[in-house]
């Protein structure tokens, strides 16, 4: 797997932004909100047990190449949210490459309450870029 480099910012040979990717390179700085907790709250998800670290992994997952196990896609606000198809991580990094959060995400309520939740990322990108389409067009 290739990692950004300076000769494919962006994550390709141009350098420049595209529908699956608005970040040049992720940086090791969290905008999330309330960051301690929120970030303390996603540790287990990946073996981790302190910020540092966290915030590390997220930022090697927002620089790491990957086109067969990776998907992701841009929001209308330039937000890029990168998913790895092998283990169910979600990161949500903004246009500047500052990490909004990093996750796994887990069904919340119901039957299958904690378990992982693959569909999550599709969700997401209906929500975010299929429905702001059609409620664009109202």
């Amino acid at each position: 797997m290739a990692t950004k480099g300076p000769s494919n910012k962006y994550g390709n040979i141009n350098g420049t932004a595209t529908v699956k990717i608005n970040f040049p390179y992720a940086v090791p700085k969290y905008i999330g909100l309330n960051p301690k907790d929120h970030m303390k709250k996603h540790f287990d998800d990946f073996g981790v047990d302190n910020e540092t670290d966290y915030i590390a992994k997220a930022v090697n997952f927002g620089n790491d190449v990957d086109r067969v196990n990776y998907d992701s896609f841009v929001d209308h606000g330039g937000t890029t949210y990168k998913y790895n198809k092998q283990n169910n991580a979600l990161l949500i990094v903004s246009k500047e490459g500052n990490i909004i959060t990093y996750f796994k995400p887990r069904y919340e309520k119901g039957p299958k309450k904690g378990q992982l939740n693959w569909n999550y990322f599709n969700f997401q990108r209906k929500v975010k870029i299929d429905d702001e389409r059609t409620f664009g067009k109202r």
